[in-house]
């Protein structure tokens, strides 16, 4: 060991350097005698000086996650082994002996050696070795009972680079993007609004900075869109909201979030969410009695199921890695489905074809179960079902075979994975694969020799990132065979601790909250989060059943199939809750890509390609069909902001205008440059329609029958909507009453009317049918028909007032012709009509009735012109004939959000005489922590008692996901 009675060399040296300086003063002399003596010391005893040692004396924590420190206080350690586990001191001087077996002297250059979980020295440098272990006689020193892990052979690196240079090439072609939405709530009453705040990422969980759009839609429960809104992306992030309606009928609805580029994987993948809208029963008054209308019985409220038919429940058997191989014992995972699409409890037992039982089984979480069984050749297997209201049934387990592989997966233990892959009998194979991805990313590649037909490997968990894995077996020849997903959950998400300044609050009163995020190493994280607060006594949750930042990002955004309660996987404290994880892997199929489709290069380009702004394409022809190349294309406004653009059409026709603005008042003439080619050229935009509104994976969750236990809920809604309608604060939308037109004729030509009256509700219509064809000129085509308004210096004038002129809903602005100087490119707005086409027309409306225009307030106090142009099939002719020379477009602009409403009762004109109803009490999309991790939000309580709830999700700067919520109450 190191002489302790020699310090160290730096020591000694700093010392022998100052008394070397003051040697000739007498008092110094001893010192610098004393110094050099110890410099003459041997660094090394010849005897060791025996000590016991503890974990803890040599062994210390790191603050990095699976990282240790191994010191020896700046000794050398002597390590010695042999069978009769004694020191022998003679052997010390013999260290370099070839005889040696036994003994090792260690020396730490560094203060401290740092290894993690599987023993691999992190800083190989810290260390330097005498003795056997220089010598690399390792062996001899594992216990005499050491089995050691089979060889790996080396990686067939021209297969794992095929494999690898596939996948990469998918991925770089169909951009993989996550779609999550924060609300403030978990559900709504009509007339409420529905807040939430959107994130997008990319697999990794950075904030994506691919896609600049996100469409948002709320769908109905017959499955029509309701709303829909784009939403500008900035780093990944949105808010967004849609106010609801207070006729609006109540049931599931959905909420389904997706940019361009996700549509390439399928509506799967979007974020698709069902919300809970209730409302007050129709009612339906008869002679001496009053009932609910059909269909409204027992619908007032809540989230609860609806009780499955178990005598139809379906029972589906998955063996682990996919094969079930006689004469080896496997793992069956099986979930059972109720025809509400739930899970539901089942037990049973296992039995051959002549009856022998082979096993029993139950279910252990929401229907699903493992089954444990050792197949024989020869021998079918049947699952003898029985339901909790003891109803039987019977299934037959999948088919055996000799030639498979058995993939069997131990997620258990916490640092590190156990994959145990066993062969059949009839499997010759020298060399298999194994491949383990995530996310599109290879992180390991393991090469596979079976001995004895069995090969055990382990894999440091913290090789991957958090969220599912996928391990496939490949042939020698790349054929893949199995396949098995697990959940890696590291201790890598954000840790958020929120603090206020009291447990207990009083009505009204002022509650600031302070917000602390930290990463995995407890460092300060900086982040982007939003935040709700709710009243959970109206307000009642079931977090289980919650859709969160955690449970959609890592696990739902990557599957499939229909998650239940996704929530209890991450909220619930029960130890068994990784073990149901484990099984809700065994069931679920990974389908973000084939393995067997992208090797065999069976897929396509991209269809739908990356969308960061706005952009409106399509083709110019002449009216035979035949594309104009290189032809000059123009976009003008035609609203009451004037813009114009320009553009040149590709060999093939082709145009696209982009950087235009979008504005939701905006309308756009496209249309040939040039007047001459005009005449004769037809102008086909490119209509991007929205996804199918097909079935979606969660239909399950719109299987829910409302009870009466949310009726407080929906009736402090309604009386909160009335008080902030006194307020003027209201934000309530009222759909207007729908008018009949009678006329066949009439209501083909104006059923794209936007007349606010209603289609027809004017003095006078004239439809497509009455226009004289082949008049150039439209405003001369409405001579006649205006009911006194005048077009002068081309502007509308009704009794000395300016008219209103609406093209399709959008206001027309201009200046008269004798405002501006000619070189000035505004046009006026007989202009502007007159761009349109007698052909083009489907319905123009003429108001000048007060009463009629009166719903078009001051605008309409010189009268209205509303132009409807044909949509395709409008003509008579079935649109044969319907050739248009220009394209109208409108852009769907983008949505800006609504301000919360938050009272400030510390304001001295603030009104505190109306009653304060709120449910959700403070809603921020836009929380920020600093460089030090802190943030803090203030708010005011509601009148209303009892638990009070905080939820805060968020993301950092790293791509890390944070999720906490805190409960405090108002007394």
């Amino acid at each position: 060991m190191i002489n302790p009675e020699r310090p160290p060399d730096s020591l000694i040296n700093e010392k022998i350097k100052l008394f070397n300086v003051v040697k000739d003063r007498s008092q110094y002399r001893d010192s610098l005698s004393f110094w050099i003596k110890k410099l003459k010391l041997p660094k090394l005893l010849p005897k060791q000086i025996p000590a016991s040692l503890t974990d803890d004396d040599v062994i210390k924590k790191t603050n990095k996650h699976g990282v240790y420190a191994f010191e020896c206080g700046g000794d050398a350690l002597y390590i010695i082994y042999n069978k009769t586990h004694q020191f022998n001191a003679a052997s010390l001087s013999h260290l370099s002996d070839q005889n040696n077996t036994a003994s090792t002297l260690v020396f730490f250059n560094m203060p401290f050696a740092l290894f993690d979980n599987n023993g691999t020295i992190l800083n190989p440098g810290s260390l330097t070795y005498s003795g056997v272990w220089a010598n690399k006689r390792i062996a001899e020193l594992l216990p005499l009972n050491y089995e050691p892990r089979q060889t790996e052979p080396p990686i067939d690196s021209t297969l794992f680079k095929k494999i690898d240079s596939i996948l990469k090439t998918y991925i770089a072609g169909h951009n993989i993007e996550k779609a999550y939405l924060h609300f403030d709530k978990p559900y709504y009453a009509a007339g409420d609004t529905i807040y939430f705040k959107a994130y997008v990422t990319n697999p990794l969980y950075d904030l994506s900075t691919l896609s600049g759009i996100l469409s948002v839609e709320l769908i109905s429960p017959a499955n029509d869109i309701y709303g829909a809104i784009k939403l500008k992306l900035i780093d990944g992030m949105a808010a967004g909201d849609f106010a609801l309606s207070d006729t609006l009928r109540k049931g599931n609805y959905r909420l389904r979030a997706y940019t361009n580029t996700m549509r390439n994987a399928g509506e799967e993948y979007f974020f698709d969410q069902y919300l809970s809208i209730v409302n007050v029963p129709a009612i339906v008054s008869q002679p001496g009695k009053t009932t609910h209308s059909a269909g409204d019985k027992n619908q007032t409220a809540k989230l609860s199921l609806l009780k499955p038919a178990l005598n139809k429940i379906d029972v589906q058997f998955f063996p682990e890695g996919g094969n079930l191989v006689n004469g080896v014992t496997s793992k069956i995972a099986f979930k059972t489905i109720a025809p509400n699409g739930l899970g539901a409890a089942i037990k049973g037992t296992i039995t051959d074809e002549q009856g022998q039982q082979a096993g029993t089984f139950a279910s252990q979480h929401l229907g699903m179960g493992i089954i444990t069984l050792k197949p024989m050749a020869g021998k079918r297997y049947q699952a003898n079902i029985t339901c909790n209201d003891s109803t039987k049934a019977i299934f037959d387990l999948p088919e055996t075979t000799d030639t498979g592989y058995v993939l069997n997966v131990n997620n258990s233990d916490p640092q590190n994975i156990r994959i145990n892959i066993i062969a059949g009998e009839q499997n010759h194979q020298a060399q298999i694969n194994l491949v383990a991805q995530s996310n599109g990313v290879i992180y390991s590649c393991t090469a596979v020799k079976l001995a004895n037909k069995n090969f055990t490997t382990f894999i440091p968990k913290n090789t991957f990132p958090d969220g599912i894995v996928q391990f496939t077996l490949f042939s020698a020849n790349g054929e893949p065979m199995n396949e098995r997903l697990i959940f890696i959950r590291n201790p890598d998400q954000l840790n958020l601790k929120m603090g206020a300044e009291s447990p207990i609050y009083h009505p009204r009163q002022k509650v600031k909250i302070k917000l602390i995020a930290t990463n995995k190493d407890y460092q300060p994280a900086a982040g982007n989060f939003s935040v709700a607060v709710t009243d959970e006594s109206k307000l009642p949750t079931d977090e289980d059943n919650e859709s969160t930042i955690l449970s959609d990002m890592l696990l739902t955004s990557d599957l499939k199939g229909y998650v239940e309660r996704p929530n209890f996987y991450f909220n619930s404290k029960n130890g068994n809750t990784d073990t149901d994880l484990d099984v809700l892997m065994l069931t679920q199929g990974y389908h973000r890509f084939e393995w067997k489709q992208i090797l065999g290069d069976k897929f396509g380009p991209a269809v739908f390609q990356l969308e960061k702004i706005t952009t409106v394409s399509g083709i110019v022809k002449t009216t035979g069909g035949k594309p104009i190349p290189y032809c000059k294309v123009s976009m003008l406004s035609v609203s009451n902001v004037f813009f114009s653009l320009d553009t040149i059409a590709d060999a093939e026709g082709r145009f696209v205008f982009q950087h235009f603005l979008v504005r939701d008042s905006m309308r756009y003439i496209i249309q040939a440059t040039d007047e001459q080619v005009r005449k004769n050229t037809l102008i086909e935009i490119n209509d991007v329609k929205p996804p199918k509104l097909s079935g979606n994976k969660n239909a399950p969750d719109g299987n829910i029958k409302e009870s009466d236990s949310l009726t407080p809920y929906l009736n402090f809604s309604s009386n909160f909507q009335r008080e902030q309608l006194k307020q003027g604060i209201g934000k309530q939308v009222i759909l207007l009453k729908e008018v009949a037109i009678k006329g066949k004729a009439e209501k083909k030509y104006l059923k794209h009317s936007d007349n606010l009256n209603g289609p027809g509700m004017a003095n006078e219509v004239i439809t497509a049918d009455q226009l004289p064809p082949g008049c150039p000129v439209l405003t001369d085509c409405l001579a006649g028909h205006l009911h006194g308004i005048q077009f002068i210096n081309g502007m509308p004038y009704y009794e000395r007032l300016q008219t209103l002129v609406m093209i399709d809903g959008i206001q027309i602005n201009a200046v008269s012709s004798d405002q501006h100087p000619k070189q000035t490119p505004e046009p006026s707005v007989a202009d502007i009509v007159n761009t349109l086409s007698v052909n083009d027309i489907a319905s123009v409306e003429i108001i000048t009735d007060a009463s009629l225009a009166a719903i078009y307030g001051v605008r309409g106090g010189g009268g209205v012109i509303l132009i409807t142009t044909k949509r395709w099939g409008d003509d008579s002719s079935g649109g044969s004939n319907f050739k248009p020379k220009f394209a109208y477009y409108s852009p769907v602009g983008y949505y800006k959000a609504r301000i919360f409403y938050s009272p400030r009762y510390d304001l001295p004109k603030i009104n505190t005489t109306f009653p304060d109803l709120r449910t959700t009490i403070y809603w921020n999309p836009i929380l920020i922590t600093d460089k030090n991790g802190s943030a803090s939000f203030e708010f005011f309580n509601a009148d209303t008692k009892g638990n009070y709830r905080i939820v805060v999700e968020g993301i950092d700067d790293k791509g890390s996901l944070g999720r906490q919520v805190y409960n405090y109450k108002v007394e």
